[in-house]
């Protein structure tokens, strides 16, 4: 027994003489065991690929995945708590312009406001309302008027002569004269509307073609279409319901 144990030793020396050669020890063996494993999975040309390969590896295992040329690397590391690889976040996992909006329309209340719907917010005059009721309308045309007279109408814009309504100091001008008063030019056949409260705030009529500013010299030079004149109140209201404004007939009168 004494002699096997002596070659047993001698074969140890003699082996230990080679060159790169060392003795493998139960300590060198339990250090080696108690390393950590290599945990790289290799690499793959997809997912699906890596999947068939290691359908559930250690945990920490990791692997490339690489589609080809002009796709970038992706390493995917193994989730052992949902069982599944997901991608490493990093330069090769980079968020894309696609990739934000999908997330963000994620959010609750969160669309995309396109082009196309921008351009049309974008025509809307600030402050516009589509939802104005009649009231709130000739509210408006009222602080825009001066006032609620433009509701009178035709019918009950008294009649006067285009001396008259030329003279600063008749009654038409210095007695209940609003902006936007209407009267009834007898002389001339045509509406005209007051721009102004006061006496010398002129007249217009609709259209904007003829404007009348009353003074004191303009009542004796007032020019009169003598060959135009009505000569009733009936013959007037006949041109009135044919008025023309702006170029266009209108019977609102």
């Amino acid at each position: 027994m004494t002699e096997i144990s002596l070659l047993f030793a001698l074969i140890k020396v003699l082996y230990e003489q080679n060159e790169n050669t060392n003795a493998f020890t139960d300590a060198d063996k339990t250090k080696l065991e108690g390393l950590t494993p290599d945990k790289s999975l290799g690499e793959y040309p997809n997912l699906a690929a890596l999947q068939a390969a290691h359908p559930s590896p250690q945990p920490g295992s990791f692997a490339l995945v690489d589609a080809g040329v002009g796709e970038d690397v992706v390493t995917y590391l193994w989730d052992t708590s949902d069982a599944k690889y997901v991608p490493q976040v990093g330069a090769t996992t980079a968020e894309t312009p696609a990739s934000i909006r999908t997330k963000l329309l994620q959010n609750a209340d969160t669309n995309i406001l396109t082009n196309a719907q921008l351009a049309k917010l974008n025509a809307i005059e600030a402050g516009a309302t589509g939802d104005q009721t009649g009231a709130e309308i000739i509210a408006l045309l009222n602080t825009a008027l001066g006032g609620a007279a433009w509701q009178l109408g035709v019918a009950t814009a008294p009649p006067e002569t285009a001396a008259n309504i030329a003279d600063v100091d008749a009654a038409i001008n210095t007695t209940g004269k609003v902006n936007g008063r209407l009267v009834r030019d007898v002389t001339n056949r045509r509406l005209m509307v007051a721009e102004g409260p006061a006496a010398a705030d002129p007249w217009a009529t609709a259209d904007g073609a003829v404007t009348v500013t009353p003074s004191a010299a303009a009542a004796a030079v007032v020019s009169q279409d003598t060959n135009d004149t009505p000569t009733s109140e009936a013959a007037f209201g006949d041109f009135v319901g044919n008025y023309s404004m702006g170029g266009a007939q209108s019977n609102a009168f």
